[in-house]
């Protein structure tokens, strides 16, 4: 049986519709997909001073995975450091991107192997 889905509004209605103990599942998938996105940016942040890396991680939320920081905001002597920060979970992104992909395909395809 083949499913097709036009859009992503499509994608997310059908998640809508997973029972809460599937999508919280799908949750877990994702975040470990995330993973090393998140192991690489705290290596590549851990080299400025001050620096809070053990509070970056990935998180879920709904169909979606991030890659955040839980820090608080602390005003101090380096005001680009926020977009530094960003800069650097980027090319963590970039440089892990197929293994994420991988690891959200896999995810999507232990769920719909249970139905």
């Amino acid at each position: 049986m083949a499913v097709y889905i036009r859009g992503l509004g499509g994608v997310i209605r059908g998640f809508n519709r997973i029972q809460r103990a599937t999508s919280r599942e799908i949750q877990t998938e994702l975040k470990k997909a995330a993973e090393p996105v998140a192991q690489s940016a705290r290596q590549k942040i851990s080299r400025y001073a001050g620096a809070s890396v053990g509070t970056i991680s990935p998180r879920a939320a709904g169909a979606s995975v991030f890659v955040t920081q839980r820090a608080r905001k602390v005003t101090g002597l380096r005001g680009d450091f926020g977009g530094l920060q960003q800069r650097r979970l980027d090319e963590a992104l970039n440089e892990n991107a197929d293994g994420v992909e991988r690891g959200v395909e896999a995810a999507l395809d232990r769920l719909t192997s249970a139905f």
